[in-house]
């Protein structure tokens, strides 16, 4: 086993806010606090790492605005500094991000481009007096549902061919679904029997949009009339579905 010197001596950090509302653009600060010594080589490299995206916004050191250059990886945003941090202090990072997940983590990692190989964990804890979160994992509402926020491009579906309402587009958050979970979406007539099956996918939380032309399984358009949209999806406690009525007409 080979071991490196730490590039700073402590690092604590925390998120704020740690609970929001599920599907909704917010705006977030991660505080992290570090504690150097003189023996330290710091770091001129942030890796902030999630499940969900992060869209950076500013970067404060001891709250003055730093330079940060911007690289999105495959395992997380890239934060570039222009010069180390060798000091003891406190970085404030601004992003905004959308949660689907509950308990969503934002982890970071620390590097000095200097020192090849050399990667610093930062640990969750107390880094600002100004906020009480003492986490770097965002919670949703306890009771909040699995599905949320479906909408519909229209409630008129014209599938004529003129272009103009050929097409209805649904959109519904799936929430809190970590594992792959079966959703299904379907078109029923007021009887109750389903005309068409739109997906039958497994899906985890985020953002879900599908297409229905007015076409029943047969690929025949539908007759005019009103029908049901529903989307359902069934978790380890419990199942959810939300319907929308729907209008064909010609």
């Amino acid at each position: 086993m080979h071991f490196h010197p730490p590039l700073v001596q402590q690092t604590l950090a925390e998120i704020y806010p740690a609970e929001v509302e599920p599907g909704a653009p917010q705006n977030f600060t991660y505080f992290l606090r570090t504690t150097a010594t003189s023996a330290n080589r710091g770091f001129d490299q942030i890796l902030l790492s999630s499940s969900a995206t992060v869209r950076f916004r500013a970067l404060r050191i001891n709250g003055e605005e730093a330079s940060v250059q911007i690289e999105e990886r495959a395992n997380g945003t890239l934060l570039v500094l222009d010069r180390a941090v060798r000091r003891s202090g406190l970085l404030e990072i601004d992003f905004e991000s959308t949660l689907y997940l509950n308990q969503t983590r934002f982890d970071a990692l620390l590097f000095n481009s200097n020192l090849e190989g050399q990667i610093q964990q930062v640990d969750a804890g107390d880094a600002s007096e100004a906020v009480a979160s003492e986490t770097v994992s965002v919670a949703l509402p306890a009771a909040s549902d699995l599905l949320d926020n479906l909408t519909i491009s229209t409630q008129l579906l014209t599938p004529n061919g003129d272009g103009v309402g050929d097409q209805l587009v649904l959109e519904f958050n799936l929430l809190k679904v970590l594992d792959p979970r079966t959703v299904r979406v379907a078109i029923f007539d007021l009887t109750g029997r389903q005309v068409h099956l739109l997906s039958e996918a497994e899906q985890v939380a985020g953002r879900v949009a599908l297409e229905w032309d007015g076409r029943d399984h047969a690929s025949g358009l539908v007759a005019p009339g009103n029908y049901v949209l529903r989307v359902e999806v069934s978790g380890d406690a419990r199942t959810d579905q939300v319907s929308r009525i729907v209008s064909v007409a010609y």
